[in-house]
């Protein structure tokens, strides 16, 4: 019985001390999603890497910088679909950032409030994605559109949050506010959602 004690104090205090040194370091992440499909070898692996700052000043922007790599030899088609939380008006960059208010994870986000970081605008109808391939050793892709034309772009994001807005009658805007921990959560076709977390300072 001491030892099971023993063993759960451990964890607790590897689990705080994690914590503490996400505090205070930045975050570098990586999700791994093996891919099998005709393009691409059996054992082949796209990866998702994600920087974000792990603190800021409030009056500061957030930045958030989300890769898709490709590091095998052979292209690698991706699922068309939506993503959550993708830039309004864009639909050929497959990554969305959804942010909110306090600290969320896997087991407790469908409680969450999504803040909304982009305004609201009115976006004419968009050539349909047909086709999207991550080209090899890369974090680029070619994109196929329902027009005929093809694109080929950095499968990658990079934001700078500069606060959110709520609707009430209309829409307004509010900066990211000090004093509160804030969770950012990314989506990608090629991997689970992945959690990332900042304190604003007041």
């Amino acid at each position: 019985m001491k030892k099971r004690a023993f063993i759960l104090v451990v964890a607790v205090i590897i689990a705080s001390v994690s914590f503490l040194y996400f505090l205070a370091h930045g975050i570098s992440w990586k999700n791994f999603k093996t891919n099998n499909n005709e393009n691409n070898s059996q054992n082949s692996r796209t990866y998702v890497i994600v920087h974000a700052n792990r603190s800021i000043i409030e009056g500061q922007d957030e930045h958030i910088e989300v890769r898709i790599v490709n590091p095998t030899n052979y292209k690698i088609d991706i699922n068309v679909s939506d993503v959550p939380g993708q830039e309004p008006c864009v639909n050929t960059v497959p990554i969305g950032i959804v942010i909110y208010q306090g600290i969320y994870s896997y087991n407790n986000v469908s409680n969450a409030t999504q803040l909304s970081i982009y305004p609201p605008v009115f976006c004419p109808e968009l050539p349909k994605v047909v086709k999207e391939e991550l080209l090899p050793n890369s974090s680029t892709m070619k994109v196929t559109l329902n027009d005929g034309i093809t694109k080929v772009l950095n499968a990658s994001l990079n934001l700078w949050i500069h606060g959110y807005y709520i609707h009430s009658k209309e829409w307004k805007f509010y900066p990211l506010i000090g004093g509160h921990h804030y969770t950012i959560e990314v989506f990608t076709p090629v991997s689970q959602p992945m959690f990332v977390y900042f304190y604003v300072s007041p």
